[in-house]
């Protein structure tokens, strides 16, 4: 997400923005634009573009309610749902690869620590460290004789 946030706090409406905006995953970019306090009305205006997206699903919706009917509405609804596919992954793939360019261009810089993660990488230790103590701890050579034959009995039952 650090390479969203490059991308998101660019001034201006840039068409990587745009790509992010309307491409990227719904929630989580809306989220994450909240979060960095990207300006509303700049976000509000980089979606808008999504209307191109938006508009070939809602086409073959209604197309598709109509392809009972006689005539073209079942060609018609398969064309406009092929197109509402084509351009999400479209959009989806730019969108990754804006993404992906800046992860590319700018690697070291945003796989550096930063102070506000300090509390959460402080804990990722603690917690690394305790799994590998119960990973040695549930070793089977550290089990008694009869907690072997407990998981081993419940085991044979299981099979059965």
């Amino acid at each position: 997400m650090r390479a969203v946030e490059v991308i998101v706090k660019q001034p201006g409406l840039t068409l990587p923005k745009v790509m992010v905006l309307i491409g990227g995953p719904d929630w989580p970019t809306s989220v994450t634009t909240g979060i960095l306090r990207c300006s509303l009305a700049e976000m509000l205006l980089g979606t808008l573009p999504v209307i191109f997206l938006v508009t070939p699903c809602i086409l073959a919706g209604a197309f598709t309610l109509k392809a009972s009917e006689p005539g073209a509405w079942s060609t018609v609804s398969t064309i406009t749902l092929s197109a509402a596919t084509t351009l999400q992954g479209c959009a989806m793939m730019l969108a990754g690869y804006y993404i992906q360019s800046v992860v590319s261009e700018r690697y070291e810089e945003l796989s550096q620590s930063r102070p506000e993660h300090k509390l959460l990488e402080e804990d990722a230790k603690r917690q690394e460290i305790a799994n590998e103590e119960f990973r040695k701890r549930t070793e089977w050579p550290e089990l008694g004789v009869g907690l072997r034959i407990l998981l081993m009995s419940g085991t044979a039952l299981q099979m059965m």
